[in-house]
């Protein structure tokens, strides 16, 4: 993680051109770069909802639990075929998926914060303002007129 985090650094420091004594975060923020336990944190959680759609005839099915593998014949090195001591000791995607397809995130259309009445500019009408802009009306641009 932390060569990771250290050619991320390096990274930012090329595409900003600023100076090796530049704080981390302030160079990565300027960059547009998020710090990269984070993104790896968000592929992760990407690879485990690509796992999830996936149909039954992929090989990556054949390497889920039975009750993920949506029916698909075990491969040798299956999970399924793993006991708990190795489980434990191994660190793989498939485990995160494997956990992340057990305990799924609830989503409620009908929370009572989704309700009329609970938004933010229901909540705070004074801090929200809205600038409409008109494509179709003539910009102020000032123009100097071309001397010959």
């Amino acid at each position: 993680m932390l060569l990771l985090a250290a050619m991320q650094y390096k990274a930012a420091l090329w595409i900003l051109d600023t100076f090796c004594s530049s704080p981390t975060g302030g160079i990565e923020a300027l960059a547009g770069l998020i710090p990269i336990h984070l993104h790896l944190k968000k592929l992760v959680k990407r690879f485990c909802l690509r796992t999830a759609t996936l149909s039954s005839q992929h090989v990556l099915m054949s390497l889920l639990s039975a009750k993920h593998s949506k029916g698909a014949p075990p491969h040798l090195q299956s999970l399924v075929l793993l006991n708990d001591t190795q489980c434990a000791c191994l660190k793989d995607p498939l485990l995160d998926t494997k956990a992340s397809l057990l305990n799924p995130e609830c989503f409620d259309p009908l929370h009572a914060e989704a309700t009329l009445g609970c938004r933010l500019l229901d909540s705070f009408p004074d801090h929200v303002s809205f600038h409409l802009y008109n494509r179709s009306s003539p910009r102020n641009c000032k123009t100097s007129p071309i001397v010959s």
